[in-house]
């Protein structure tokens, strides 16, 4: 009976190890990670500012966030994940669409090019209207559209200004 008692102690405490030693690992990859990818402190504000000029409040509040400027080195992470924040601004997305529609597109006559000037419609969306519309024939309703891979109510409640089933296509990209 006794030894089934230190049994289980010892259990426990092999139980203890392998969890703190699991934690461990965790923690010194955490560690390890941020310092690859954060800047050393002494650079953190830039060259030639030290903790205690930071601590006695002197420099411009204004001053732009810490990071590379001119001829200065990215830390090594973000060199490989090319210049992250300081690469300068992203270029906007190129939206699927045109950006202002005038007029609007008969779903049931229109062709890729017309289809593809609706917004948040691309090449592939427009393929599926014209493959469906094959299929099936006529939309009889916009609200059939849905019936269309990847066109949920949301979808259809924001095209349904631009879309018609009767009537020619009057679409036209606004400048």
């Amino acid at each position: 009976m006794a030894s089934t008692g230190r049994q289980r102690v010892e259990g426990r405490l092999r139980a203890a190890r392998r969890a703190l030693g699991a934690t461990a690992v965790l923690i010194l990859a955490a560690v390890a990670l941020a310092a690859l990818v954060l800047p050393p402190a002494a650079e953190a504000d830039g060259p030639g500012t030290t903790p205690a000029v930071r601590a006695a409040g002197e420099g411009d509040p204004a001053a732009p966030p810490p990071g590379p400027r001119d001829g200065q080195v990215l830390p090594p992470a973000l060199a490989l994940l090319g210049g992250g924040p300081w690469s300068g601004p992203a270029p906007p997305p190129r939206p699927c669409g045109a950006s202002g529609l005038n007029g609007k597109v008969n779903i049931n006559q229109a062709g890729l090019q017309e289809l593809d000037l609706l917004p948040g419609i691309g090449p592939a969306k427009a393929k599926r209207i014209l493959e469906w519309r094959a299929r099936h024939g006529r939309f009889r309703r916009i609200k059939d559209l849905r019936r269309v891979k990847g066109f949920g109510r949301k979808t259809v409640l924001k095209l349904f200004p631009y879309l018609t089933v009767d009537g020619p296509t009057t679409a036209t990209a606004a400048p």
